[in-house]
C-alpha cells in the first residue's frame, strides 16, 4: 500500500507498506523552514543600522553594513524578535514565519545626555551642530538632553580663544576642555583691539596689506576686519572692530582698510553708531573744521593721512543781500569714493537766506562735492560750506 502524511506546518510525507498483518508504522515529520530577511532602520532618517543585535528567532545574529541579517532554515511559527543597537532604544517585534519573507524593523534613537566642564568656561556659549545652544553655569558646566548620535560642538566667550570638536554621543558621555584667555594685549579688555594687537603687533605694518598675504596672521586678521573686498558686509565683525578704539586706529592707518571701508555702507553705518570710540584720545587726535565752496564747480578735499571725517553740516547761502543775485536752487552731491553721501536739490540761497542740512555721515578718505546753481543765479552770489570733524589715529 501507498500512503501520505500531510500537516499544516510540516513537510509533507509518504511511503509504501508491505502489509502481511498487523502492522506499525512510525513516521516522522519535520517541519517546513523558510528564509527570512531582516532590516534594521532608523526610526527617523531611514539609514540602515549596522551592528544592530537580533534574538529570539532562529539563531540570531547581528545586522551587516546595510543593516540586513538573513536567517535561514526557520521553523514555521509565531516569533517574538528582541532587537537591539547602540545608542538605539531596544525593540520586540512579532514575526509570524509562513512562507520566505522579508522583515522589516525600525528602531528610535535613545536619548543621550551630554555634559560639559569646561575650565574658565563661567557662562560660555556652546553651539550644537543641530542648531541648539546652551549657556553654561558659573562654574563652567552644563548639560543637555539630546538623541544619541554625533554632534560638532563649538563652545565661546568673550575674551577667551573658542573650543570645538566633535562629539560621539553613543551614550551618556562628558567633554572636558579649558578655555585659553586671549591676552589683554591692548587693554581694557577689548577683545577685537586685543585680536588686532596680538595678531600684527602695534606697529606701523599695514594690517591689511598684511591680510592680503597668504599666511595664517593673514587669515585670522581677515576673519575679523576683512582685506579688501567687502567682508564688512558682516556686521557683527565691523561692529566689533568700530566699536574697539584700538582696532579702529590700526585699520585707519591701512590704505586698503579705508578704501574697503569706503565702499561698505555697513561699516559706515558701524562706525556712525560707534562714533564714541573715535573720542578716545589716546588713539586718535579730533579736529573741527570747514571747507567753503564758491558758486558752480567740483571740488574734491583730500582727507589727512590715517583718517575719517564726521560730516555734520552742509549749508548754502546768499553772500550779498543787497542785489538778490544768489536766487535759485542749489544742487549739491558729495561722493566718498563709490558711496554717495548725499544728493540734494532742496539746499537753496535765496536774498541772503542760508539753507543748512545737518548731518551724521562720515567720508573715509577723500570727497567729492558736485555744485549746480538752478537758472537765474549768479554764481557768485552762492557760497557753499561743509563743516567736518577730522579724526586722526595716532
Amino acid at each position: 500500500y501507498f500512503y501520505s502524511v500531510n500537516k499544516d506546518g510540516y513537510n509533507f510525507y509518504t511511503g509504501n507498506i508491505n502489509l502481511t498483518g498487523n502492522t506499525p508504522v512510525t513516521v516522522t515529520l519535520s517541519p517546513k523552514t523558510y528564509t527570512v530577511t531582516i532590516f534594521v532602520m532608523d526610526a527617523n532618517t531611514g539609514n540602515p543600522i549596522s551592528g544592530a543585535t537580533v534574538s529570539g528567532i532562529g539563531s540570531g545574529g547581528t545586522t551587516d553594513p546595510n543593516g540586513k541579517l538573513i536567517l535561514t532554515n526557520i521553523v514555521a511559527q509565531n516569533y517574538t524578535a528582541s532587537v537591539s543597537a547602540v545608542g538605539y532604544t531596544a525593540t520586540t517585534n512579532p514575526i509570524t514565519v509562513n512562507n520566505n519573507q522579508q522583515v522589516n524593523i525600525t528602531l528610535s534613537r535613545a536619548s543621550c545626555t551630554i555634559t560639559f566642564d569646561i575650565t574658565n568656561g563661567a557662562s560660555a556659549l556652546v553651539q550644537l551642530s543641530d542648531g541648539s545652544t546652551l549657556n553654561l553655569d558659573n562654574s563652567g558646566n552644563g548639560s543637555v538632553s539630546k538623541p544619541c548620535g554625533e554632534y560638532d560642538y563649538t563652545i565661546s566667550k568673550d575674551g577667551y580663544s573658542a573650543l570645538s570638536g566633535g562629539i560621539d554621543a553613543l551614550s551618556n558621555i562628558t567633554i572636558r576642555g579649558a578655555m585659553t584667555a586671549i591676552g589683554d594685549l591692548a587693554g581694557n579688555g577689548d577683545l577685537a583691539g586685543n585680536l588686532v594687537v596680538g595678531l600684527i603687533g602695534n606697529n606701523s605694518v599695514d594690517a591689511f596689506a598684511v591680510a592680503d598675504a597668504n599666511l595664517q596672521t593673514g587669515k585670522l586678521l581677515r576673519h575679523l576686519i576683512g582685506p579688501a573686498f567687502d567682508e564688512f558686509q558682516s556686521l557683527p565683525t565691523i561692529n566689533a572692530v568700530a566699536a574697539s578704539a584700538t582696532a579702529m586706529n590700526i585699520a585707519l592707518k591701512s590704505s586698503i582698510a579705508r578704501s574697503a571701508m569706503a565702499a561698505s555702507v555697513t561699516a559706515r553705518s558701524a562706525i556712525i553708531s560707534n562714533l564714541s570710540t573715535l573720542n578716545d584720545t589716546t588713539k586718535f587726535s579730533k579736529t573741527t573744521t570747514h571747507e567753503e565752496y564758491d558758486g558752480n564747480g567740483t571740488d574734491t578735499y583730500t582727507a589727512p593721512a590715517n583718517s575719517l571725517l564726521l560730516i555734520t553740516k552742509f549749508c548754502a547761502d546768499d553772500v550779498n543781500p543787497i542785489d538778490g543775485g544768489g536766487k535759485g536752487t542749489v544742487i549739491i552731491t558729495a561722493v566718498n569714493g563709490n558711496y554717495q553721501i548725499m544728493n540734494r536739490t532742496d539746499i537753496k540761497a535765496s536774498h541772503s537766506d542760508t539753507t543748512t542740512v545737518n548731518l551724521n555721515d562720515i567720508s573715509i578718505g577723500d570727497f567729492t562735492v558736485y555744485r549746480k546753481l538752478g537758472s537765474g543765479v549768479n554764481p557768485e552770489q552762492v557760497r557753499h560750506k561743509v563743516d567736518f570733524i577730522i579724526y586722526t589715529a595716532k
